[in-house]
Order: C-alpha cells, then sequence, then structure tokens
C-alpha cells in the first residue's frame, strides 16, 4: 500500500470518526444542562472542511435520539474568521410527580389545576 492510499484511510476515518464525537459531546452537555434542571442544550463547533459531506449523517442520527426538536445552524464567527456550526436540542420533561387521586366512598377526586400551582382559590363574590 503506498503512503497516499494510507492517508486516503486515515482521512477516511477521521470524517467517519466527525459524527460519534460530534454526538459523544453533545450528550455530555446534554448531561450537564438535565442535572441542572434544564431541558434543552446546545453545542457550536468549528466547521471542519469536510462538514457539509456529513451534515446529512449527522441530522439523520440527531432525529434518531429522540428529541422533541434538533436543527443545526451554520455561522460565520467574524471575531476569529472561522466558519461554525452550533446543535441545538430540546427533549421532553417528564413530571416527577403523578397527579394526586383522593377516594372517597365510591367517588374519585382529582386535584384541581388551581391547587397543583400552590396558590390561593380566589373568593367567591356574593352578587
Amino acid at each position: 500500500m503506498s503512503f497516499a492510499q494510507q492517508l486516503g484511510r486515515v482521512t477516511s476515518s477521521a470524517r467517519d470518526n466527525f459524527v460519534q464525537e460530534t454526538l459523544q459531546r453533545l450528550m455530555v452537555e446534554c448531561q450537564n444542562h438535565a442535572a441542572q434542571g434544564l431541558r434543552e442544550s446546545f453545542l457550536a463547533l468549528e466547521q471542519p472542511s469536510y462538514f457539509h459531506e456529513q451534515k446529512a449523517a449527522l441530522q439523520g442520527r440527531l432525529d434518531a435520539m429522540g428529541f422533541d426538536t434538533c436543527h443545526i445552524h451554520e455561522y460565520d464567527d467574524f471575531s476569529t474568521h472561522r466558519a461554525m456550526f452550533e446543535i441545538q436540542v430540546v427533549w421532553k420533561v417528564e413530571s416527577p410527580e403523578p397527579e394526586a387521586v383522593w377516594q372517597q366512598g365510591t367517588h374519585q377526586f382529582r386535584q384541581s389545576p388551581m391547587c397543583r400551582q400552590g396558590t390561593r382559590a380566589p373568593k367567591a363574590l356574593p352578587w
């Protein structure tokens, strides 16, 4: 195998690893943001020269991860004169506690939306 063929394989391997490495970095950011109670995250990176060749694969893998929304935005950072891209993702937050249900006799009572807000109900005004 010639030296040029070896370089071609190294280049191909680097391009294939780009998607996986980007997703791993995004997952770390998402886990950090989720631990802070947030439901969205983003990752901004410099575009490699082969970004446009890998963008569809990256978007496909993001879609398969099950986010509510995920977008890839491209932009130019004029302060550093670099082409950048940013991945923005949003995920659903499941309620940690189910709705309270009380049983009294044969009837069921559900907690009203006003009670769930933790505020007092307004007083009834006589007419």
